[in-house]
């Protein structure tokens, strides 16, 4: 369950089961959404991808949400 508030606007989307298990994509991960020209692309997001930058803003940051003091960018 979220437990922050979360502001902006939505839309909820139906996405069947068996594409969320074969993307690899689990409940609770972390992932990136990037839009183009007529698509969405939804992906996993790992704690240890170079891609993620750290601003020192812990308190919204979802790897130290997930990770908490095992973020590998904490005090770095």
């Amino acid at each position: 369950m979220q437990d922050q508030k979360l502001t902006g606007n939505f839309v909820l989307m139906t996405v069947p089961v068996e594409a969320v298990e074969e993307s690899g994509i689990l409940n609770g991960g972390l992932i990136q959404i990037t839009a183009e020209e007529g698509r969405l692309v939804f992906e996993a997001v790992s704690v240890e991808d170079e891609d993620i930058v750290c601003d020192g803003e812990c308190e919204d940051c979802p790897v130290y949400e997930t990770e908490g003091d095992d973020c590998p960018n904490l005090n770095n």
